[in-house]
């Protein structure tokens, strides 16, 4: 099947058999006012750092000799890194992650990974997306079954977005449909060169299309081609005239980081039924000369969190929005002859947030039982993913991961 976005980006002339929710905008919105979820709905925001982050120069084991040893060129010294705890500190690029920290804002869970891990970046954020270490749903995503089984995404194509170019694997669902879009624009009927002039007149004759009757099965199944495209250009019109009265509270650093977290707080910040926000950010597979560019990386993500957080505050949508900060691995314990590293196993992750009990959890890796030059994990990532199932996007944690794990207590007490 051809998807919406499918339809929405192909040319006039490319048009196909498409899927599409009749008025799916009009009847998600009618369905949350009326459940009383427009103003105070949560939201998780998943942003995935691409290439497999440092873990070891992100949270600093400052009193580790061992760490210092086997990063002669590329270790954080313990003078320049942010101590938050005993033997802790932050990457010096992590100015305002360090108050948010202090403000109890700011989860890091140590030692993050799972078993017999992969350094492959394809096989392992399979892993990450699938909740399955073994791999064996190649259909579906922890977050896609999780949206399978909300109430809330029944009839909702905008309960998931994706602010990219294809939605990952992590969302992919048996059934619910995922918006996808660079930006507001994006998500249009695309037209040749000759034509530009004339959109305005060939959308709405598509959006006349549907009052076409229909008679034969045949012409019913032409009739469905033609209500999807008009469905489809009415609502890509409706939902970029609503992001478009969404401007930005906060001021913005120049980076791509900063401006998808921008659009993530358009959409947030509207009356659009939105639950789920994935992004990602590439150029952290650091095998050479990592100190420069992953201080940064880290400068980029630690300016735009900030103003995310202060667009979300100034719009009173700060305890409803959790952020969860991850990649596929950590790196190897010791840099390699390029002054960079390469492809590990455990790693930390963040999860940050108004509405997140801060500190840190999990246990730190030792250097003393090191898996072939890797970091063994200590707190299995899906001891991540069931409390942001259960606690806070009330999906039932266990019929999306498979079995039971024992929750990180990312939001104090039940």
């Amino acid at each position: 099947m051809i998807t919406r976005r499918d339809l929405l980006r192909g040319s006039v002339g490319a048009l196909a058999l498409g899927g599409g929710l009749p008025g799916f905008l009009e009847r998600a919105l009618a369905a949350q006012q009326a459940q009383g979820e427009t103003r105070h709905r949560r939201a998780l925001v998943v942003l995935q750092l691409s290439g497999g982050n440092d873990g070891l120069n992100t949270i600093v084991p400052i009193d580790a000799d061992p760490y210092y040893k086997a990063r002669p060129q590329i270790a954080i010294a313990k003078k320049d890194a942010r101590k938050i705890a005993d033997g802790v500190g932050l990457h010096p690029s992590m100015k305002r992650l360090e108050a948010l920290y202090g403000d109890g804002k700011l989860a890091i869970v140590q030692g993050v990974g799972y078993p017999n891990p992969n350094r492959s970046h394809f096989h392992s954020m399979d892993v990450w997306h699938s909740a399955d270490p073994e791999l064996r749903d190649t259909r579906t995503g922890w977050l896609g079954r999780a949206l399978d089984r909300a109430p809330a995404a029944r009839d909702n194509a905008l309960y998931a977005v994706h602010l990219g170019e294809e939605a990952p694997r992590m969302l992919l669902s048996e059934s619910q449909r995922v918006t996808t879009f660079n930006s507001p624009q994006d998500y249009a009927l695309t037209l040749d060169r000759l034509n530009q002039g004339d959109k305005s007149k060939i959308e709405a004759a598509f959006e006349r299309m549907h009052r076409a009757s229909a008679t034969s099965p045949a012409d019913r199944r032409i009739d469905a081609v033609r209500r999807t495209a008009s469905q489809a250009i009415a609502s890509a019109k409706e939902l970029r005239d609503v992001l478009a009265k969404s401007t930005p509270q906060a001021t913005y650093p120049n980076s791509g980081i900063a401006n998808q977290l921008k659009l993530a707080v358009q959409v947030l910040g509207t009356e659009l039924p939105v639950h789920l926000v994935s992004l990602a950010m590439g150029g952290f597979d650091t095998h050479a000369n990592q100190r420069g560019s992953h201080a940064n990386l880290w400068s980029q993500i630690d300016e735009a969190l900030a103003a995310f957080l202060e667009d979300l505050r100034k719009r009173e949508r700060a305890n409803d929005v959790v952020v969860l900060v991850f990649s596929e691995f950590g790196r190897r314990v010791a840099e390699n002859g390029s002054a960079g590293t390469d492809h590990g196993a455990a790693a930390p992750l963040l999860v940050l947030g108004d509405a997140v009990r801060g500190g840190l959890y999990g246990s730190a890796p030792t250097f003393e039982k090191l898996d072939d030059g890797d970091l063994s994990f200590t707190t299995d990532f899906r001891r991540v993913y069931a409390p942001l199932l259960d606690r806070w996007l009330g999906v039932a944690a266990e019929g999306v991961l498979g079995a039971s794990f024992e929750p990180i207590g990312l939001f104090g007490a039940a």
